[in-house]
């Protein structure tokens, strides 16, 4: 992509990823944005960020994903970046039945907090 096009990126769209600690998001969040994968991921505190531009059409968008920590002390922090959020990811590890059994925690707490229409996706 060329500087003009990114120069022409605005108002980034930004995308929640949530789930219980330790069912992939930050992994999830690098395969995307770097397109690496690691098996030794540090456990994400409070909440970090990566920037992806992307092509939609013909027009770049630019993209901040948010990764939330998934420790129940940080859940607070967290909650409070749903109502600014354009869309959320929702994670859960396939091979931990617990952090499938906990999205209905998850999706309450959108509801609770984010706003009416937002796009939520559910990735295992």
């Amino acid at each position: 992509m060329t500087d003009k096009a990114i120069d022409r990126v605005h108002n980034p769209y930004k995308v929640v990823v949530v789930g219980d600690t330790g069912c992939g998001k930050s992994s999830l969040i690098m395969r995307f944005s770097d397109g690496k994968f690691s098996t030794k991921m540090e456990t994400t505190v409070g909440i970090d960020f990566k920037s992806k531009i992307i092509t939609v059409g013909n027009q770049p968008v630019k993209l901040h994903i948010w990764d939330t920590a998934g420790q129940e002390k940080y859940r607070a922090i967290v909650s409070s970046y749903y109502n600014t959020a354009n869309g959320i990811i929702i994670t859960f590890d396939l091979t931990m039945m617990s952090t499938f059994e906990n999205l209905e925690y998850w999706f309450n707490e959108i509801e609770k907090h984010g706003k009416l229409e937002i796009p939520i996706a559910l990735v295992g």
